[in-house]
């Protein structure tokens, strides 16, 4: 009856092991996907920053000949602003799941 219980016990922590196994990959797949996500992310972010400080300083410059309202040129600001918030968002989501993915591998 011991030997019966002692292989039903073993049977149950081998599937609990399997169990947790598979939860921990499924988790890996996800982090890493949302890691790449974030980087990729990221980089488009920072290409937007690009194209916003080109423009603002082209008009920047136009401004300084007297062809660009100041309205216009706060709009641009804004957008630069909005592109850059937008850059540190994403800097700061690729950062979440580098902590994340640590903290699953231990390190």
């Amino acid at each position: 009856m011991r030997v019966q219980q002692a292989e039903i016990k073993l049977d149950q922590d081998a599937n609990t092991l399997k169990s947790l196994e598979d939860q921990l990959k499924f988790q890996e797949l996800q982090l890493k996907a949302g890691f790449e996500n974030a980087y990729q992310m990221m980089k488009i972010e920072k290409m937007n920053i690009d194209l916003a400080e080109k423009i603002y300083n082209n008009e920047l410059k136009r401004k300084d000949i007297g062809s660009v309202s100041g309205m216009n040129l706060t709009q641009l600001q804004s957008q630069l602003l909005t592109a850059q918030g937008n850059y540190i968002g994403a800097v700061m989501q690729m950062l979440t799941y580098k902590i994340q993915l640590d903290k699953l591998y231990n390190q």
